[in-house]
């Protein structure tokens, strides 16, 4: 991966990464169909959230509205940050949370109409 965000690939299956979807899990870049691939799923219900970001609007790559695969909220918000921090992209203020909004849920008992497979 290069810290531009440029030729960034899917660290599973090397494909190349859509900037507004993918996961971080131990340090490592995966693409959602990755993550939803029983290889690198977690037992925990899992749930996909879209992260709105106060910056990165009009960016090449719209990180301030990108969408994660989590088990909770604050996961998926520090897994955004933690992205952002570790290829040195924008600026602290850009960086500041505004929702977090669940979009779909794994788990059979969610109150959104769509599932997560």
């Amino acid at each position: 991966m290069t810290k531009s965000g440029i030729d960034q690939v899917c660290d599973g299956c090397k494909k190349p990464l859509d900037h507004r979807i993918f996961h971080v899990l131990d340090g490592k870049t995966y693409c959602v169909d990755c993550v939803l691939s029983e290889q690198y799923v977690s037992a925990k219900p899992r749930h996909l959230y879209k992260v709105t970001l106060t910056g990165f609007r009009g960016s090449k790559y719209n990180y301030g509205n990108t969408y994660v695969v989590a088990t909770d909220p604050e996961t998926a918000y520090q897994r955004v940050k933690q992205y952002l921090v570790d290829e040195e992209l924008g600026f602290e203020s850009d960086r500041e949370l505004v929702t977090v909004e669940l979009i779909a849920s794994s788990d059979g008992y969610s109150y959104k109409p769509m599932i997560l497979y």
